[in-house]
């Protein structure tokens, strides 16, 4: 972010590099809370996605970065066109997970199996108006396959003096 701050230019220095193993991360909050106009995003191939990061928000007129860090939604509770975006994600051949990365600090307060359920809700609207939007049948985005591992776990502790 401190050097590249756009998906296109990003995707201009995975060009360039030429790798097999390198490729983008596309997420959703930082591109469009900059207002980049994310179509291009359809000239990258599907295959040089490596990851998506999903997250909606509202419409604040703040600094990126504290906007980033607490105020970020699940998809469809805020001001982000995310049916556009994953219908531009989509299209350019991504078949990998959508992941959500949702930042806010009401989520950390709520009990995580009603917070996780919320997340699926909000996974599943993106998804069938996706397919809607673009007149696709709603089984174009498989199920969730069951997790192998976990790579990252957030706990918070209260109380934890002697």
């Amino acid at each position: 972010g401190r050097f590249v701050d756009d998906y296109r230019h990003a995707w201009r220095i995975v060009e360039m590099a030429d790798r097999p193993n390198l490729g983008t991360c596309l997420d959703s909050f930082h591109i469009l809370s900059r207002g980049h106009d994310p179509s291009a995003i359809e000239d990258i191939p599907g295959e040089k996605i490596f990851f998506l990061q999903l997250a909606d928000a509202p419409a604040l007129d703040m600094d990126v970065l504290s906007w980033s860090r607490h105020h970020r939604l699940f998809p469809g509770e805020g001001s982000f066109d995310l049916t556009a975006f994953l219908g531009h994600v989509l299209r350019a051949g991504y078949a990998g997970p959508l992941s959500l990365e949702v930042f806010n600090d009401t989520f950390r307060q709520t009990d995580v199996v009603r917070t996780a359920a919320h997340a699926r809700r909000s996974l599943t609207w993106l998804a069938d108006r996706t397919a809607e939007a673009a007149g696709w049948s709603t089984d174009r985005l498989t199920a969730a396959a069951a997790p192998l591992a976990a790579d990252f776990v957030e706990f918070k502790g209260e109380n934890l003096g002697p």
